[in-house]
C-alpha cells in the first residue's frame, strides 16, 4: 500500500476510531485510584479506600482518612478532624473531594476516584458498546466490500441525525432533563448546614426594610435576593424547602435562559453539547437547592446576555432606553457579580456601534448612567459593608492574587485552569483549557462583539481578584460557568468538525465526550450529617425544664431547627469544639441534660471526654443514635 493510500481520510478515520475504542475500553475496565499519602507544609495527609471495585451493587467501600498538622479538613465539604471513616454504598463511580486548610491559611484540594460499580456495570457496558461501534465503523471504512454494503444505511442515518440535531425538540428535551435533575435535588430536601443556618437566623427575624441593613455574623447577600427570600418565607414558611425555593426557581430559569441565549451564539451541535454540560453540571444541580444566592447569580448573568441581544438588535427610542436601563439597574441588586457582566454588555455594545452615528453612543451612555447610579446606591447601602469585612477577606484569601507581582501570573493560571476544569465533565482538565482557547478564537473570528461579551466577564473577575476586591474562587464565580461552557462547547465543536470523520463517527466522539453526563448523580446526598431525626427524637421525649449540651460548634444549625420544631430548653449550652471540664458548668442534682452532637465520628477525642464527664457526673437514661447525629439523656447527680 502506497503512502498516499495510507493517508486516505478513510484510513485516518479508522485509525482514530480504533485508538478511541482502546481508550474507552481502558476507561471502562480501569479501577479507580484509591490511595493518597502526601506531606505538605509539615502536615501529613493519608486518604484511602479498602477496595477499588465491588463485585455487586450491594457491597460498600470504606473510605478512611488520617490528617495531622492541619487547621481544617473537609471530605466532600463535610468537616472532619483527626482520623475517621465513611461508608460509601452508592452503586456508581464517585470522586471524593478532600479540601485541606493548612495552619498558614493556604488551601489545597485533592480528588480521589473510587469505582464503586460492579464489573460490567451499566456505565462500563455503555463504554464497551461505544467501543464496539467504533471498531465496527473502522472495519467498514477500511473494507471496500463492507463500505459499499453499508453506505446507503449510513447516508440515511446521517440525514436522520441532522434532522434530530437541528430540531428544537431535542434541545427542549435536554432542558427538561436539566429541570428534572434540579427538581430531584430540591425534593431530596437535605438538611440545612452551617452557612445556610446562620443566614436563615439572620434573615428570618427581619422585615423587608431591615434587609437593607448590613447582615450580622459577617454574612453578605444581594438585597434583591434577600427580599425574594423574605417573600417566600411569608408565603410558605421557614422550612428548608421554602428557604430554597428562590434558588430552585432561579436554577430552572437559568436552564431555560441558557438555551435561549446559547442558540444565538452557538451552532446547533455545539448548542446540544453545551446544553448537556449545563444541564448535568454538579455545581448547578447542587446550588439549585442551597439557601444561597449563587443560583440567582447564574440566572442574572444570563439575563444580562439576553439584554445584550435585545439592545444589539433593537431600536433606541426613549422608551426602550428607559426599559433597558431600568432592567440592567435592577439586575445589580439581585447579584453582586452582575456588575462584571453588565460592564461586559456595555463594552461589547460600544464596540458593536463603534462605526455608527454619535447618537448611539449618547444613548448607550444614558443607559450606562442608569446602571452606574444603581451600582453606586447598591454600594452605599450594601456592598461597602461586605467589602469591609475582615473575616470574609480572610476566609476567601486563596481567591485573591498574591501581593507579590512575580507570583501573580502563576496564580492566575492556576486559578483559571482549576475553575475552568470544574465547569464540565471532561475526563482530562487539559482538554477544557484547550477547548476554551479554541472556542474563544472561533467567537473572535465569527463575531467580535459576542467574543467581548463572553470573555470580558472572566477578565473583569480576574482583574477584581488581582485588585483583591472580589475572590476568583468556587461558588463566588459560579456565574461564570455559562461562559465557560459556551467557550468549551464551541471549542470542542470546532475541533471535531474540522476532522475528516464521517457524521456518524463524529456523533460517537460527541457521545464519548458526554459519557460522564450520563453518569451524573441525579440525587446528590447531603454532604453534611442530617441531624433532624435525632432532634425529632429529642422533641418527642423531652420534658419541661430539660437542658441541652451542644457538642462541636453546631449552635446555628440547632437554633434553626429548634425554632422550626419548637424545642424549648431551660438551658442551651454551646460546647463548641472544647472538651467539657468538670468545673465548667454547675448542673443541679436531678437536672435532665440532653448531650447532642452532629455526625458519628468515633475517633473524636473531645466527644469521648464529654461523654466521660457526663458518665461520671450523671446517669444515662435514654439515647438515640442516627446516621447524622446522636443524643444522650443524662440525669445529673451531685
Amino acid at each position: 500500500m502506497s503512502l498516499q493510500e495510507r493517508l486516505n481520510p478513510r484510513y485516518i478515520a479508522a485509525g482514530v476510531g480504533c485508538i478511541a475504542a482502546v481508550v474507552l475500553l481502558f476507561i471502562a475496565l480501569k479501577p479507580g485510584t484509591y490511595r493518597l499519602h502526601e506531606v505538605v507544609n509539615g502536615a501529613e495527609i493519608q486518604f484511602s479506600a479498602d477496595r477499588a471495585w465491588v463485585s455487586s451493587g450491594s457491597e460498600c467501600v470504606n473510605v478512611t482518612w488520617t490528617v495531622e498538622g492541619i487547621r481544617e479538613v473537609f471530605v466532600d465539604e463535610q468537616g472532619v478532624i483527626g482520623t475517621g471513616q465513611i461508608e460509601n454504598c452508592q452503586p456508581l463511580t464517585t470522586q471524593n473531594r478532600l479540601r485541606v486548610i493548612f495552619q498558614d491559611g493556604q488551601t489545597k484540594e485533592y480528588k480521589l476516584d473510587i469505582r464503586l460499580t460492579p464489573f460490567l456495570n451499566t456505565q462500563s457496558l455503555f463504554l464497551i458498546s461505544i467501543a464496539a461501534v467504533l471498531l465496527g465503523i473502522a472495519a467498514v471504512l477500511v473494507s471496500p466490500r463492507l463500505s459499499s454494503t453499508f453506505s446507503p444505511v449510513f447516508d440515511r442515518l446521517n440525514v436522520w441525525i441532522d434532522r434530530v440535531i437541528e430540531s428544537d425538540l431535542l434541545a427542549w428535551l435536554i432542558v427538561l432533563f436539566g429541570v428534572l435533575l434540579r427538581l430531584n435535588q430540591y425534593l431530596y430536601n437535605r438538611a440545612i448546614w452551617g452557612d445556610e443556618a446562620v443566614l436563615a437566623l439572620v434573615v428570618i427575624p427581619r422585615s423587608y426594610l431591615q434587609l437593607f441593613q448590613p447582615l450580622d455574623f459577617d454574612h453578605g447577600a444581594p438585597i434583591g435576593f434577600l427580599l425574594l427570600e423574605r417573600l417566600a418565607m411569608d408565603l410558605f414558611g421557614t422550612g428548608e424547602m421554602a428557604l430554597r425555593l428562590v434558588p430552585f426557581l432561579a436554577s430552572i430559569g437559568a436552564m431555560v435562559m441558557f438555551f435561549i441565549v446559547g442558540r444565538r451564539f452557538l451552532p446547533r451541535p455545539a448548542l446540544i453539547l453545551a446544553l448537556l454540560f449545563f444541564a448535568a453540571s454538579g455545581q448547578l444541580i447542587y446550588y439549585a437547592s442551597e439557601f444561597k444566592q449563587y443560583a440567582l447569580d447564574v440566572l442574572v448573568a444570563l439575563l444580562a446576555c439576553w439584554l445584550f441581544l435585545h439592545m444589539r438588535g433593537g431600536t433606541y427610542m426613549f422608551r426602550n432606553q428607559v426599559i433597558w436601563g431600568g432592567f440592567g439597574a435592577a439586575l445589580l441588586w439581585f447579584s453582586h457579580p452582575s456588575v462584571f457582566v453588565l460592564a461586559s454588555v456595555g463594552m461589547s455594545l460600544l464596540y458593536f456601534y463603534r462605526n455608527e452615528a454619535l447618537q448611539y453612543w449618547r444613548q448607550l451612555f444614558f443607559i450606562g448612567a442608569l446602571w452606574g447610579v444603581s451600582f453606586a446606591l447598591n454600594y452605599l447601602v450594601s456592598l461597602r459593608h461586605i467589602g469591609a469585612s475582615e473575616y470574609l477577606a480572610s476566609f476567601w484569601q486563596f481567591g485573591f492574587a498574591p501581593l507579590s507581582i512575580a507570583e501573580t501570573p502563576g496564580w492566575l493560571l492556576e486559578r483559571f485552569t482549576t475553575e475552568l476544569a470544574q465547569s464540565t465533565f471532561l475526563y482530562f482538565p487539559q482538554i477544557a483549557v484547550i477547548a476554551f482557547i479554541i472556542g474563544s478564537s472561533a467567537f473572535y473570528k465569527s463575531d467580535k462583539s459576542v467574543f467581548l461579551l463572553l470573555i470580558l466577564p472572566v477578565a473583569f473577575a480576574l482583574a477584581a481578584a488581582i485588585m483583591r476586591r472580589y475572590p476568583f474562587a468556587h461558588r463566588l464565580i459560579l456565574f461564570l460557568l455559562p461562559f465557560f461552557v459556551l467557550h468549551i462547547s464551541m471549542g470542542l465543536y470546532t475541533i471535531i468538525e474540522r476532522t475528516t470523520l464521517t457524521r456518524l463517527a463524529r456523533l460517537v466522539v460527541y457521545a464519548i465526550l458526554l459519557f460522564p453526563v450520563f453518569n451524573v448523580n441525579s440525587q446528590q446526598p447531603s454532604f453534611d450529617p442530617d441531624i433532624r431525626p435525632a432532634l425529632i427524637y429529642i422533641g418527642e421525649h423531652m420534658r419541661e425544664g430539660d437542658s441541652i449540651y451542644l457538642h462541636g460548634g453546631i449552635s446555628a444549625i440547632y437554633l434553626y431547627y429548634a425554632s422550626l420544631y419548637q424545642l424549648e430548653f431551660e438551658r442551651e449550652i454551646d460546647g463548641r469544639y472544647d472538651f467539657l471540664e468538670s468545673d465548667r458548668f454547675d448542673f443541679d442534682q436531678g437536672e435532665r441534660v440532653w448531650v447532642f452532637r452532629r455526625g458519628i465520628n468515633t475517633d473524636d477525642p473531645d466527644w469521648q471526654l464529654t461523654l466521660d464527664y457526663f458518665d461520671q457526673h450523671g446517669e444515662k437514661i435514654d439515647e438515640t443514635i442516627t446516621a447524622g447525629g446522636s443524643a444522650h439523656l443524662y440525669v445529673m447527680g451531685e
